[in-house]
């Protein structure tokens, strides 16, 4: 035992290690700090929903999450950029849009619905676009005050706030996606479950694409019951 720890210390003390820890630790403290001002904001627009009409709130809440996830992205860009834990630039953005995508998806994603949620499809192209268009015109993301912003963002990020975010950000998206992963297997099951006795009731989803099936739309199961129309 002692021996496999002394090999994980000394695999964690190599600056190879070292040199892959401190930007996945950059990238992780700005998608935390991201998922926390997007958590606020829905706080925010709820209570705001109840002083202003449902369309103002609906335009500022999606006016919010645009802006968010457009600087999201650059703050990302840039620490691709500004990165030298690989000689490949192309390699870099590769690995901050990998980062990016699942942050936004398990950002803006419903863990009850397993939807996007309202005012945040946009928002989450603008951001997928905003990124994709910094990769094809590095200059922009020279620009000073982006510099400066992800400047501050570096420094909170070394401190030790950093690591708190960073086990935040694994914690929320190794959650989300597992969460995922394990409701789209049991409903993929839930036909053979249900054949084998071991489930009394086939679990069924909301389908809110088929408006011609009413103003709610219709409940559908996975297959048809035994015996069911």
């Amino acid at each position: 035992m002692e021996q496999y720890l002394a090999q994980a210390l000394a695999i964690w003390n190599s600056p190879e290690f070292q040199a892959l820890l401190v930007p996945f630790r950059i990238l992780s403290s700005i998608s935390a700090m991201f998922w926390m001002l997007a958590r606020l904001a829905d706080l925010f627009m709820a209570g705001l929903k109840r002083l202003v009409f449902e369309e103002i709130g609906s335009l500022l809440s999606f006016l919010y999450v645009a802006a968010l996830s457009v600087a999201y992205a650059a703050m990302m860009f840039n620490t691709a950029l500004q990165g030298v834990w690989h000689p490949s630039l192309l390699w870099r953005e590769i690995c901050g849009f990998g980062f990016m995508y699942v942050m936004l998806g398990v950002t803006f994603t419903d863990l009850s619905t397993r939807r996007l949620k309202p005012n945040t499809p946009t928002a989450f192209f603008l951001g997928v676009l905003a990124y994709l268009l910094l990769a094809r015109a590095p200059g922009m993301a020279r620009h000073p005050g982006l510099l400066e912003f992800h400047r501050v963002l570096e420094l909170f990020a070394t401190g030790g706030w950093g690591n708190v975010m960073t086990a935040l950000t694994v914690l929320v998206a190794a959650w989300s996606l597992l969460s995922l992963a394990a409701s789209e297997l049991a409903f993929g099951l839930s036909p053979l479950l249900y054949r084998l006795r071991l489930i009394k009731a086939l679990p069924v989803r909301f389908n809110f694409s088929r408006q011609e099936d009413g103003p709610a739309g219709r409940w559908r199961p996975p297959c048809s019951a035994p015996g069911s129309y």
